[in-house]
């Protein structure tokens, strides 16, 4: 199947949106689009649709995209009520990357972000995620995204488009996201240690400033430390609570640079209440105690 690359750091213009409904069997009309894209999201009914020598039938809840210059047109007949955007190749274009090419890129993406920490200014990753050309989007409540959408390009109101563009980009986000969720869901079958982590992480990191134990951990995952922490290690290239005190560091780093708090205060408050070890352990992650970093922020503003 066709994948389609997106860049979520540039915004399509979109031209035009809509909903049609045919309650009467239709055939779609024969044309080329010469510049722009079209996506289609069926509601209900179903469409009968060739582009080019391949022949689609599109059913309810699938989004698919036509490419410019390929003649396309219905070729049976059916009742259909669909949503349509016209927009242009503004960061999108047809993939030179296969599927099969694509989702360890997404996987790694995904793992990296996972890993990421939020308050960096730095982003993870690039912009870039890719599209199938037809899915099944069963997962989202597109309806009443799209239907806001429309709602904007309709009223006109200042900076209309612009914010059609904005949440249309939205919304292809959202569905190159469900595409990679699941493929994520079918390659972590085989891959018990990967979701083990992810679900790992995920304590971690909302769980930070409170007092962790391995036994913590073990009654939150329901499973030995010692096993967890040869998981984790294996797919982060940390141990848990070398992890774990590097993230309350970097959350500590910010308090620093953006408060006046004591850093006794800061330390309790990313889960050190001892401030001597978090002293310590400050200078062994950054090369600096916190006072000479405290400094060093100050003087850069």
């Amino acid at each position: 199947m066709e994948m389609y690359s997106l860049n979520t750091e540039v915004l399509p213009t979109v031209r035009m949106v809509g909903r049609i409904k045919y309650s009467t069997p239709w055939k779609h009309f024969e044309r080329i689009l010469k510049k722009e894209f079209v996506v289609y999201i069926i509601i209900n009914g179903e469409m009968f649709l060739q582009e080019g020598s391949i022949k689609y039938h599109l059913k309810a809840g699938e989004f698919f995209i036509l490419k410019p210059g390929i003649k396309h047109k219905g070729y049976a007949f059916a009742t259909c009520d669909y949503f349509y955007f016209h927009f242009s190749d503004d960061g999108f274009s047809l993939s030179n990357y296969s599927e099969k090419e694509i989702i360890p890129k997404m996987l790694e993406k995904r793992r990296s972000s996972k890993l990421s920490y939020c308050l960096s200014e730095k982003t993870p990753t690039d912009g870039i995620t890719y599209l199938p050309k037809l899915f099944k989007v069963s997962h989202m409540d597109f309806k009443d995204k799209i239907r806001e959408i429309i709602n904007i390009y309709q009223n006109r109101e200042e900076l209309y488009k612009q914010r059609v563009s904005v949440e249309f980009l939205s919304f292809l986000s959202a569905v190159a996201h469900e595409f990679v969720l699941e493929k994520v869901d079918s390659a972590e079958k085989k891959h018990k240690g990967e979701i083990l982590t992810e679900q790992l992480l995920n304590y971690l990191n909302n769980n930070y400033t409170k007092k962790i134990k391995s036994t913590d951990i073990e009654i939150e995952m329901d499973m030995n430390f010692d096993y967890l922490n040869r998981i984790f290690s294996q797919f982060t290239g940390n141990t848990i609570f070398k992890y774990l005190n590097s993230l309350r560091i970097k959350n500590s780093k910010e308090l620093i640079a953006t408060t006046n708090l004591s850093f006794g205060d800061i330390g309790e408050m990313v889960g050190f209440p001892d401030k001597y070890y978090f002293s310590k352990l400050f200078h062994k992650e950054t090369g600096m105690t916190a006072t000479e970093y405290y400094k060093r922020k100050r003087k850069s503003e």
